[in-house]
């Protein structure tokens, strides 16, 4: 019963440092795609595959903001924890995807100047 709400409070910061970190990262690949490199059409295709699975990452962690989260939230106020437990899943199984998503991107940055998907 006790590690419920500390599990909204700890997420509470964490998202917020999630959308912080998901604004900037947009707004900094946005001016260096197109204010230093003139555009997409110059780009290498792994470039591409990074792009999409970065949104594909943000619009998962919308997602988990505004549903599993909110509901966990809810659940929690109304105190059925049953409910917040499953929640609690829902959201440890979307940050593990995001995380195996994140980290594929990484190895994409790492080894796309080497022809890994170029």
């Amino acid at each position: 019963a006790d590690r419920l709400p500390l599990w909204s409070r700890v997420f509470g910061r964490f998202f917020l440092c999630v959308w912080l970190a998901s604004i900037t990262r947009l707004v900094t690949g946005y001016w260096l795609v197109f204010g230093v490199y003139g555009g997409f059409g110059s780009l290498p295709a792994y470039i591409h595959v990074m792009h999409v699975l970065g949104w594909l990452m943000f619009l998962m962690f919308g997602h988990l903001f505004f549903a599993p989260w909110r509901r966990l939230r809810a659940s929690l106020e109304a105190g059925t924890l049953d409910e917040a437990s499953r929640y609690l899943n829902k959201i440890r199984l979307f940050v593990a995807a995001n995380l195996a998503i994140g980290l594929f991107v990484v190895a994409i940055a790492a080894g796309g100047r080497y022809g890994f998907l170029s």
